[in-house]
């Protein structure tokens, strides 16, 4: 037998060690930066030959008797390198689709089969359940309905056999359960092995009831905590599925999923409960809360939003664009946080009958940040962009599914029948007729190409997304001052340069110099926290468009104070040093630094930053705008009053849309909290108006304007939900009787447009009152 020489030996192990190496790198180049699921995918997520794409294994297999949690369709990770197949299930032991006409024995989700506990009651209380009959009507086993339960267990009644896998008192998880209703044909969702459960003391805290569902990165079951017998969903994730994990400061490193549900928070959005490990390390533990009641009254609430429009045959259109303004809140949210989730489909959005919903399934969220170059969703939601191969950033394909689930609540279909369609943009014609607002908009969202499709800001300022109102109340206050619209165009300064000049003293002048300098920085610091924070924080379609309209009537205020400047200051250092009030003028600087906190502060919550927003339009201003008018009683400067009279109003109404937007939040701060704000505005205005800049200078008296700015914060913390803290009454009795007079002459060429707005009728039954706007 020849033997190799040394020589030869090692020139093969060169050559295997190159191509080991060249091996590697090829690896490497294919999986890109991201890794964000397995990489392989096991026989129920097979995906079909896409060489010819068809009706039949484009559209998802459903089944009417799976819930919501988990993925129903196949879903799993396509990596980026040739149209990605299409999804088909290959799982042979699947039970054929239960038709109910032809099953005689029970009817599902109407009436439960003889021997079980009536479905009809949505309270989970059906107590003392013979699961013995359960099981022989239905077929199910103890494994369907219990993970980890032996079917050979016999008896239901008494205590498990501990050496059986489930190590649970039977009696104890059986007592005041939900049951449900279920036909004889039952399809199993027995797709996987279910692993038995962990011996875990944290899992032993839930008692589990019923498997929910499961894909390829695990299980959910139905479960009740022990200690207050809270209703919850067990996300039971295999541990090697999971690639992108995430640093929290409250459990330490976790699977990204469990970081986002735990740090997000929105009513449309599930809520987090816990998180664990098994003792194993073989799979992680996810609890969230429910959403209606899905297990047992599955045809009246809590189903997921295909069931939910498959089960009512469809649902209209003003239905539809509720459901989809709470979708566009839960994309907007996630978009200020940098965040995409990849797999949005009506099977990841639970729906109760009120029509609330809440996004669930986050395990194929991820942060946006370098193009994705693998496609972790559902195929059938897969935009143009990914079906052809390319990288994609995430919210072109938020705008897409968005677009795909728009289409499938007004027609009951996916708007595509096969990849080629999507590709194309060969929406299908709808069998139902749908209005021409809606078209326009399914038109733009489901573009072929993503450079044309609307970004989110569009979206929401779109008909559908508008209307119908559903909170009326703002949305009347943005018609309000809507209707208020004015320009500085409008205000006649010609009559205030010989007051000006001729009638005050330099202490008044001085007054309203720094008064103006205070009110121009402002102006730029409440954009910048409209522009900046509140316009990404609001969700609101209604609060939207109030806040577009506030800054251009801020934008017309800078101007208006500006050209009062200009017009009365004929020094041009003089002016330059007003300008920039806030470097050059101490008693500004405070007011603006006490501001500009609220707004850079990253970690200050969104509700104490609208407290302190009110702050500033209610407090910080009301002493100058009772200042101002002080000047009218006193019959001067006829122009910068009336520009104070027209910024007051929109000023009172900006107040009151923070404490109306204030009354809507969820989390909302303590009264101790909330009244230790104002009172702190308070204190800064107090000495900006008596010691820093004191109102003598105009002959004011300095006790009754602390008095009056107490007042105002008074009625500023009743519009917050608190109580009073001053209880001072209102020491300017003028400030009860300002009104609007004369503008209908003064603008006698454009009464019709005042008639618009109301002005004319203000001396009538539109008395402007500070204490009332404020």
């Amino acid at each position: 037998m020849p033997v190799l020489s040394d020589n030869v030996f090692l020139q093969v192990l060169l050559v295997l060690f190159v191509i080991w190496l060249i091996y590697l790198i090829v690896a490497s180049s294919q999986e890109g930066w991201e890794t964000d699921g397995p990489k392989s995918l096991d026989d129920t997520d097979k995906l079909a030959d896409p060489a010819c794409p068809s009706g039949d294994n484009w559209k998802p297999m459903r089944d009417p008797h799976k819930f919501p949690y988990g993925r129903f369709t196949p879903t799993g990770e396509t990596p980026i390198g040739g149209i990605p197949s299409l999804p088909q299930i290959t799982n042979t032991s699947v039970a054929p689709a239960w038709d109910p006409a032809a099953d005689t024995q029970a009817a599902p989700f109407q009436a439960a089969p003889a021997g079980m506990p009536a479905a009809s009651d949505c309270s989970p209380a059906c107590a003392n359940v013979d699961y013995n009959q359960i099981f022989s009507k239905t077929g199910l086993q103890p494994s369907d309905l219990i993970p980890g339960i032996s079917p050979e267990v016999a008896s239901f009644a008494g205590e498990a056999d501990p050496s059986q896998n489930g190590n649970f008192l039977v009696t104890e998880w059986s007592a005041g359960l939900p049951t449900l209703s279920l036909p004889s044909r039952y399809n199993s969702l027995d797709l996987r092995a279910v692993p038995p459960n962990p011996q875990t003391p944290l899992l032993l805290r839930y008692q589990i009831c019923l498997l929910l569902g499961q894909g390829g990165f695990g299980q959910v079951y139905l479960g009740q905590r022990h200690a207050d017998r809270q209703t919850v969903a067990i996300k039971c994730i295999y541990r090697k599925q999971i690639c992108d994990w995430s640093r929290d400061p409250d459990l330490g490193v976790v699977p990204l999923e469990v970081f986002m549900i735990k740090n997000l928070s929105h009513p449309n959005i599930i809520e987090f409960v816990d998180y664990f490990n098994d003792d194993l390390d073989a799979c992680v533990y996810l609890i969230t809360t429910v959403h209606g009641c899905m297990w047992s009254c599955p045809t009246a609430s809590g189903r997921d939003l295909y069931a939910f429009i498959e089960s009512r045959g469809g649902i209209c259109e003003n239905e539809a664009k509720v459901i989809f303004r709470q979708l566009l809140q839960v994309v907007h949210h996630l978009d200020t946080r940098g965040i995409v989730h990849r797999d949005l489909k009506d099977e990841n959005i639970l729906i109760d009958e009120n029509l609330h919903i809440k996004v669930i399934d986050f395990g194929s969220a991820a942060f946006v940040g370098k193009p994705f170059n693998h496609y972790r969703g559902t195929i059938q939601y897969a935009s143009p962009e990914v079906l052809q191969s390319q990288c994609y950033h995430g919210p072109e394909l938020e705008i897409w599914n968005l677009g795909c689930i728009l289409y499938i609540m007004l027609t009951g279909e996916l708007p595509f029948d096969n990849a080629a369609q999507a590709i194309q943009g060969d929406i299908q014609c709808p069998r139902c007729p749908i209005s021409d607002h809606c078209q326009d908009l399914l038109v733009r969202l489901l573009h072929p190409n993503k450079q044309f499709r609307p970004d989110l800001r569009e979206v929401e300022r779109h008909e559908v997304a508008l209307f119908p109102i559903v909170h009326t109340d703002v949305w009347n206050l943005y018609k309000k001052a809507e209707a208020s619209f004015w320009t500085a165009e409008e205000v006649d300064l010609a009559r205030d340069l010989p007051h000006w000049k001729d009638r005050l003293h330099d202490d008044e002048r001085l007054f309203i110099e720094t008064v103006l300098a205070f009110f121009a920085a402002s102006d730029g610091i409440v954009n910048e926290n409209l522009v900046n924070r509140f316009s990404n924080d609001v969700a609101i379609p209604e609060a939207k468009c109030f806040y577009a309209f506030q800054i251009a009537m801020e934008n017309v205020h800078a101007e208006m104070y500006s050209l009062l400047i200009e017009t009365y200051v004929q020094d041009p250092e003089r002016k330059s040093f007003l300008f920039d009030a806030i470097e050059t003028l101490p008693c500004v600087k405070k007011k603006a630094q006490w501001a500009l906190k609220w707004i850079e502060d990253r970690e200050a919550s969104f509700a104490s930053r609208l407290v302190a927003f009110a702050a500033v339009e209610g407090i910080f201003f009301s002493g100058a705008f009772a200042a101002i008018f002080w000047l009218k009683k006193r019959g001067l400067m006829p122009g910068l009053t009336f520009s104070n009279e027209l910024i007051s109003r929109d000023e009172g109404l900006h107040c009151t849309a923070a404490c109306l937007l204030y009354s809507k939040l969820q989390s909302k701060l303590s009264a101790e909290t909330v009244t230790a704000i104002i009172v702190e505005a308070v204190g800064i205005e107090q000495e900006f108006l008596t010691d820093a800049l004191p109102v003598r200078l105009i002959g004011m008296n300095a006790d009754l304007m602390r008095q009056y700015i107490e007042f105002v914060a008074d009625r500023l913390l009743v519009d917050l939900g608190c109580n009073k803290h001053y209880g001072c009454e209102n020491p300017f009795d003028f400030m009860e009787m300002i009104s609007l007079q004369g503008k209908t002459n003064f603008f006698e060429k454009r009464v019709g447009e005042y008639a618009k707005a109301g002005v004319g009728q203000w001396q009538v039954h539109k008395v402007f009152t500070l204490d009332e706007d404020f």
